[in-house]
């Protein structure tokens, strides 16, 4: 019962994992066994990264004042090609931390990109104010950045493997990117 609820969480770690199980399950060890358990998992050896943090300052962005007024927005892969997507596009609310994964090919191009994100995010929660991204050549091109003119949002560009501009949505992303590899 161990190995399954670790596997349904996505190899995320022991504290998660005892939690879950202790929904279902009790017995005196719980903690213990759980620990021993993902010290010893072959997939959480091979796939967990290190948590030191990364050296440098930390460049704050402000605090939005509402959830997905400012939202941060990354590319997660090559993963196996399924339904000809081979690509996750992440999009994070920098203030609740909710993320929407949309599936994506890599040879999506920009103009494809501002018409998923009007229909899988502008639908269910409004224009953002600003969006924060790597430069990324999706991210950077003249029509992305002429949609987000017109929208009235304005783009904060970060540089690429520089978590220290948006910590969170990095967090999250590394997140995803852990979960999904391990169960691949």
């Amino acid at each position: 019962m161990i190995s399954q609820a670790h596997e349904v969480l996505g190899h995320y770690g022991p504290q998660k994992t005892a939690d879950y199980v202790r929904h279902h399950y009790w017995w005196p060890c719980i903690r213990q066994d759980v620990e021993q358990y993902c010290k010893m998992c072959p997939v959480c050896q091979m796939m967990k990264s290190s948590t030191q943090r990364v050296p440098g300052l930390l460049h704050s962005l402000p605090i939005p004042m509402r959830p997905w007024e400012s939202i941060a927005m990354d590319f997660v892969g090559p993963f196996p090609e399924s339904s000809n997507c081979d690509y996750l596009w992440v999009v994070i609310c920098r203030l609740t931390s909710m993320v929407h994964l949309v599936p994506i090919c890599m040879t999506t191009t920009a103009s494809e990109l501002a018409w998923l994100y009007i229909h899988k995010i502008v639908c269910l929660h409004g224009l953002a104010g600003t969006i924060v991204s790597d430069r990324d050549s999706k991210f950077m091109s003249k029509f992305w950045h002429e949609t987000h003119r017109l929208l009235g949002t304005k783009l904060l560009m970060s540089t690429s493997f520089h978590p220290q501009t948006d910590g969170a949505s990095e967090q999250a992303i590394h997140s995803v990117a852990q979960i999904l590899q391990a169960m691949v």
